[in-house]
């Protein structure tokens, strides 16, 4: 994309506007969500469903994600992630203290380790790197949890 001969539009929305749903009215969206894996998730987790049936489930929770619920305050592009048939909830950015007070044994790390799905051939390096920082530094964490079965993730971004 050549940013000279691009332009952005910039759009502000009320809240009131928001949680109404006067996005779709219009044909915008605020976020993106992994909606082929809400897809996979809901015909695994509903095999008597027709098609429809999951499509129409999915479109109804995408909507509610993409055009009715505020952008959190990532600083990459990103989807929203689904779990378990439904999409997560977002809480915030963390470092490691906020882990060990979130873990109910206060160790963040293990809490940190079990959370994070690095897609890295230097996990367990990147792993022990990250958490000696502190979770602090080029790399943002963004803590999630599953509406239905409770487990937790953690997002990463590079500044």
């Amino acid at each position: 994309m050549d940013m000279e001969s691009e332009r952005y539009e910039t759009h502000c929305v009320c809240e009131a506007c928001l949680l109404s749903g006067r996005l779709a009215e219009v044909g915008m969206s605020i976020n993106a969500g992994e909606v082929e894996d809400l897809l996979e998730q809901l015909a695994e987790l509903h095999p008597e469903w027709s098609e429809e049936e999951q499509e129409a489930l999915a479109v109804g929770r995408t909507s509610e994600v993409e055009q009715r619920t505020p952008r959190p305050d990532i600083s990459n592009l990103f989807s929203w992630p689904a779990h378990c048939g439904d999409y997560r909830i977002y809480y915030s950015q963390v470092n490691a203290d906020a882990l060990n007070a979130l873990s109910p044994d206060g160790d963040g790390r293990a809490f940190f380790e079990a959370a994070v799905q690095p897609d890295r051939e230097d996990a367990e390096a990147f792993l022990a790197e990250v958490w000696a920082e502190k979770l602090e530094g080029f790399w943002e964490f963004y803590l999630w949890q599953c509406s239905v079965c409770k487990g937790y993730l953690l997002t990463y971004t590079c500044e």
